[in-house]
């Protein structure tokens, strides 16, 4: 008994090697698609028309200040409806604004206040991991210009640390979440008032967590927009008119109080100032509208950094320069996805007969050293070369959202187990099946 054990420990360390490596060269792969995505948005770089000659009396609006309220997950359509809301529109601009593809709070502001969104299939991770980090943003480039930043948040700005002058909690002890995010809201007024920054940025939370706990339509949800509005109004009687209140969402959420990757739900922004023309609508554009418009509300040259659309129609003040009225263009969902349909059929034949080697080569009764090489080999030389032509061809660049990971890997779970239940495969076989599922289905 202890010899066929002996003899069988380097055969099951030599799968669970050949197993792991399929799935490890699966996801290697996709980073190389993933990392494919700049070059795509260089590609349509190069591509865009030449920026308009300059104008004669083109120039920057005088340098403001910018007060901003930020509704976590703040739905387009109750957004509308908000009393005070709907009071200002007439004196504002008002904006449809499309969320980004991931719909989690941290991806949105990098969206909103870098000008950029980044389409990756690791970037919803980074939702829940904070760290210092160093990207470039309007609040390091208001700060290149003069500008004071404060801001009042939970952590949602931490990659854009390193602009930000004055970073404090949107929460205020003792008290229960709503009374702490109204103290700490009314210190962030006191700020402003004081002159001692010039753009002071408030993140409210507490209708995204009504909307995730209770639901749309509950008295919890129904509270927390009646205050959001009361903010609203303090805010908008605290700035005064030579300077920019803005309200805006990071994002919405459906029905159900649902915001993830691949749902759609859109926000709004609305811009009382002097930068802006009163009763203007804009939309629906991308999240990204928010670093072009404060820049133009700050006075500031649209930084190089700004992939999206460009509004002049909407501002106010002096003709805008030649990169307000031209912005580089950000890469389309419509036309990547386009290129997408005429590798379908290679695609599927490559996956189908690299799985099937993986799968006999796992499967078999002897599994040998030389397999086990052969099958690290196979599929590593097979995911990585399709990973990496994907990648060189731009041809997959908008990658399938965390819903779709999981809802086709637990398919595959099912088919899986269905297949051992009725004795169409072995188990062994069904979990290399398992194993082998994130290649196989990810493209």
């Amino acid at each position: 008994m202890a010899v066929t054990t002996r003899k069988r420990a380097p055969w099951l360390a030599m799968r669970v090697l050949a197993a792991v490596a399929i799935t490890v060269a699966a996801w290697c792969a996709v980073a190389l698609v993933d990392a494919g995505v700049d070059d795509v948005q260089r590609d349509a770089e190069s591509h865009a028309p030449p920026p308009p000659p300059p104008i004669a009396n083109e120039a920057l609006p005088k340098p403001g200040r910018l007060f901003v309220l930020i509704i976590d997950s703040l739905r387009a359509p109750r957004a509308e409806n908000m009393k005070t809301v709907r009071e200002l529109r007439g004196e504002s601009l008002f904006v449809y604004v499309r969320a980004t593809r991931d719909a989690a709070t941290v991806p949105s502001m990098r969206a909103a206040f870098t000008g950029r969104t980044q389409r990756s299939i690791f970037a919803f991770v980074r939702n829940f991991g904070h760290h210092s980090g160093t990207t470039p943003s309007l609040f390091s480039q208001a700060a290149e210009h003069g500008h004071r930043v404060a801001t009042f948040s939970d952590g949602a700005f931490y990659e854009m640390a390193p602009g930000i002058a004055d970073p404090r909690p949107n929460a205020i002890p003792p008290g229960d979440e709503e009374t702490c995010q109204v103290r700490a809201f009314h210190e962030a007024l006191d700020v402003f008032r004081s002159g001692a920054d010039d753009v002071v940025v408030f993140h409210l939370t507490t209708v995204d967590h009504a909307a995730h706990t209770h639901g749309p339509g509950t008295a919890a949800y129904n509270r927390a927009f009646e205050v959001a509005d009361q903010l609203v109004r303090e805010a908008n009687a605290a700035v005064p008119a030579d300077a920019t209140f803005v309200v805006m969402g990071d994002h919405g959420h459906d029905e159900l109080g649902r915001h993830f990757p691949g749902l759609d739900v859109p926000t709004v922004g609305l811009y009382r100032g002097p930068a802006f023309k009163p009763g203007s609508v804009l939309g629906p554009v991308p999240l990204t509208i928010h670093r072009y418009l404060m820049s133009w509300a700050l006075g500031m040259p649209l930084s190089p950094d700004y992939r999206g659309v460009g509004a002049p129609q909407v501002l106010a003040g002096p003709t805008p320069p030649a990169d307000y009225r031209s912005p580089l263009p950000e890469i389309s969902a419509e036309f990547l996805r386009a290129k997408r349909f005429k590798w379908l059929g290679p695609l599927a034949l490559l996956v189908a007969l690299g799985g099937a080697f993986g799968i006999w080569a796992l499967g078999a009764v002897r599994f040998t050293a030389g397999r086990a090489a052969l099958t690290i080999l196979a599929s590593a030389t097979l995911f990585g070369a399709w990973g990496g032509f994907l990648a060189h061809h731009r041809l997959v660049t908008v990658p399938p959202t965390t819903t779709e990971l999981l809802f086709n890997w637990a398919l595959g779970l099912m088919i899986a187990a269905w297949a051992v239940v009725m004795r169409l495969t072995r188990r062994i076989t069904a979990t290399w099946i398992a194993l082998a599922i994130p290649g196989l289905l990810l493209y």
